[in-house]
Parts: C-alpha cells; sequence; structure tokens
C-alpha cells in the first residue's frame, strides 16, 4: 500500500481534487479490510484454542471425578469400619494384670543406715520367669543398650625447639 500523505494534505479551506478524494477513499477501504481479515483470523484462532481448551476442562472433570469417587469409597469403608467397631463387644480386661504379683518394695520405716548396705528384696527367680513371659507373648522388646560414645583421640603436636 502506497501512502502519499504529503501530496493530500491541504490546508484547511483548501479543496481536494477527484484523484485525492478518490485515493483517500481507497486508502480507507483498504484500512477498513485489513481490520476485517484480522478480526477474521482472530476469531479463527479463538476457535481453534476453544477446541484444546473444552479437551483440557474435559480431563480436568474426569480427574476430579475420579477423586471424588475414591474419597467417597475411603468414606464409606471409614464409616463401615466405625460401625463395626462399635458393635464389637468391649474387650475384657486381661487375668494377668488382674493377678499381678506385688512388688517388693521397703517401707520408709525399714530404711535405716546406709543404702548401699540394705538386703535386697524379691526373688530373682520369680522376676526373671515374669520378664521370660512378658518377652514370649512379645508384649515387650528388648534393645540393646547404647555404649558410651568414645570422641576421638586428640592428636598430640610435637614441638620442635629450634635455636637460633
Amino acid at each position: 500500500v502506497r501512502v502519499l500523505r504529503a501530496r493530500t494534505r491541504r490546508r484547511a479551506g483548501e479543496k481536494l481534487t477527484q484523484a485525492d478524494r478518490n485515493r483517500r477513499h481507497r486508502h480507507r477501504v483498504l484500512l477498513a479490510t485489513q481490520r476485517r481479515r484480522k478480526k477474521e483470523r482472530r476469531l479463527l484462532a479463538s476457535i481453534d484454542k476453544a477446541e484444546v481448551i473444552s479437551g483440557k476442562l474435559d480431563e480436568e472433570d474426569e480427574s476430579k471425578a475420579a477423586r471424588r469417587r475414591v474419597v467417597r469409597h475411603l468414606r464409606q469403608a471409614r464409616s463401615a469400619m466405625e460401625l463395626s467397631a462399635a458393635t464389637l463387644p468391649a474387650k475384657a480386661p486381661d487375668r494377668a494384670r488382674l493377678n499381678a504379683r506385688a512388688v517388693p518394695v521397703t517401707l520408709t520405716d525399714e530404711l535405716s543406715g546406709n543404702l548401699r548396705q540394705m538386703k535386697a528384696k524379691g526373688n530373682l527367680l520369680v522376676e526373671h520367669g515374669d520378664k521370660q513371659r512378658v518377652l514370649s507373648k512379645g508384649q515387650v522388646t528388648l534393645v540393646a543398650p547404647e555404649g558410651k560414645k568414645k570422641s576421638k583421640p586428640r592428636r598430640k603436636l610435637k614441638v620442635k625447639r629450634q635455636y637460633v
């Protein structure tokens, strides 16, 4: 498009020739057609984008529906577990706990003198048997005690004396 503005500009009040008016008219029509084509291109591009966007929205809807199904399933499972737990009878107390042996403890009146010289109370065989019974039932597990952590030996620096 060739634009001759210098020729077509006139001072205010001057009349345009028929050729100048025709040239301006053709230019305006050309600009209008260019704008219309640009709008059409944008519209076609937006239609193409709409298909892509609708596909993405469909995928998101499917994933949300799948999540909802999983959540619904988990809620049903949890409510079923709560229902089954509510219908079970209460657990009977363990007889071993009720019939536990009394722990021999010295009373404060019996404590006299040096604590290191006191005689120990209790029976080692009975206590050992109790410990073995608890371990065999799997109620308690023994863990080896952690040893004292040793620090790294410090490096000794040898000082050389120099006589100058």
